[in-house]
This record gives C-alpha cells, sequence and structure tokens, in this order.
C-alpha cells in the first residue's frame, strides 16, 4: 500500500469517526428542560408613598408559577392575591429604630 493510500484510508477513518462521534452526541443529549421549580408562595409588597398626601396605598399580592401561559394564570385571581381572611398588614413608622406610629 503506498503512502497515498494509506493517507486517503486515514482521511476516510477521521470522517468516519467524526461522524460517529456527532450522532452519538446529538442522540445521547436531551433537550429536556424542567423550567419551573417547586411552587412556593412568596409576599410581594408595593406601594407609592407620598409624605404630602393625607392617604397612602400599599398593596400586598404573591407570586404564583403555572404551566402554560403565564397571562392567563395572572387573570385568576387566587393565583397572586391573597385571601382578606388569610392576611393581616400593619404598617409601622419608625424614626432613629423606635416605632413612632402604627397602623394595621
Amino acid at each position: 500500500m503506498t503512502n497515498r493510500e494509506k493517507e486517503s484510508m486515514n482521511r476516510v477513518k477521521r470522517w468516519a469517526l467524526a461522524a460517529a462521534g456527532c450522532t452519538t452526541l446529538l442522540w445521547g443529549c436531551s433537550t429536556d428542560i424542567e423550567l419551573n421549580a417547586p411552587y412556593d408562595r412568596t409576599p410581594v409588597v408595593f406601594g407609592l408613598l407620598d409624605a404630602a398626601q393625607d392617604t397612602q396605598w400599599v398593596r400586598v399580592n404573591r407570586t404564583w408559577l403555572g404551566d402554560g401561559n403565564q397571562f392567563d394564570a395572572a387573570l385568576i385571581a387566587d393565583s397572586s392575591e391573597y385571601p382578606a381572611e388569610d392576611l393581616t398588614v400593619r404598617i409601622q413608622e419608625r424614626v432613629g429604630g423606635s416605632v413612632a406610629g402604627e397602623w394595621a
């Protein structure tokens, strides 16, 4: 066998090995991804406080997680809102580390 024939055989072997490796990688890999972790309710509190106003608004919601379209899940009230009987809200005014006022 000549050197040229040996080089040709080596090229064929390398291509065959590369093709087998790529095929193994493509079939051996999984693209399944679990995006949702176990559900855990977390309170979300937000508001806009303005000292010049006599009324302050604070909103308490909860996080939600669901499979499928999250826009549809957001429309379900009990997904993002706490029932009023399950919620107690207290607002404390603190000055210098001590409580100066409290509202419930």
